[in-house]
């Protein structure tokens, strides 16, 4: 984020305020992808939806 160019300073600088939240997850999503992309990076597991609804109905009592 570049203070004073993208967003003025009172914003930054506002008690409340999420923009450091944003650009910290917003990097780690980043590196995340560029090691998905890249040869010999993990690819994400995913469940069919018909196993994510079995294993949520085995947790619910």
């Amino acid at each position: 984020m570049n203070r004073g160019v993208e967003l003025c300073d009172a914003v930054m600088d506002y008690e409340r305020s999420l923009i450091t939240n944003q650009v910290e997850n917003g990097i780690s999503i980043r590196m995340a992808v560029l090691d998905w992309l890249t040869p010999g990076g993990e690819f994400p597991k995913q469940e069919s939806y018909a196993a994510q609804q079995a294993s949520s109905k085995l947790v619910m009592p």
